[in-house]
């Protein structure tokens, strides 16, 4: 059971990191003066919450976590690299 929740809360996450991800990308973009929202960052805190379950709760790696793990860093990421894009473009 343990080895079924611990795959299944990180892919919940991920899951969660995509949806928010995508809808703060789309608010950036369509709002008339571009600016980046608060809600943005959401998918930061979702990325080092399951960076960190990982971590604690994964006797061994496999290569869906290693995986994962990369998402988690790439959604840590997202944020800062979408809010220096606008801050360049403005």
């Amino acid at each position: 059971m343990t080895a079924n929740r611990s795959i299944w809360i990180p892919l919940l996450f991920c899951a969660a990191s995509v949806v928010l991800c995508a809808i703060a990308l789309i608010n950036t973009m369509y709002s008339t003066p571009q600016r980046f929202s608060v809600t943005g960052m959401i998918p930061c805190l979702i990325g080092a919450v399951s960076f960190l379950y990982i971590n604690k709760t994964a006797e061994r790696k496999t290569n869906f976590l290693s995986v994962m793990q990369m998402m988690n860093v790439l959604f840590i990421i997202f944020p800062f690299v979408t809010l220096l894009y606008f801050l360049t473009v403005l």
